[in-house]
């Protein structure tokens, strides 16, 4: 590798926010990525 920290503050957040953090990203990821059909129904 290339012997830099591929992590920095490592183990600093905790399992609940960085569940609520990948649960944000991912709505906003589904909003770009939803159907014409999929917009029609909330």
């Amino acid at each position: 590798m290339s012997g830099e920290k591929l992590l920095q503050g490592a183990g600093t957040i905790s399992y609940e926010i960085a569940v609520e953090k990948a649960a944000t990203e991912y709505k906003k990821f589904q909003q770009k990525t939803l159907s014409e059909a999929e917009k029609n129904y909330p």
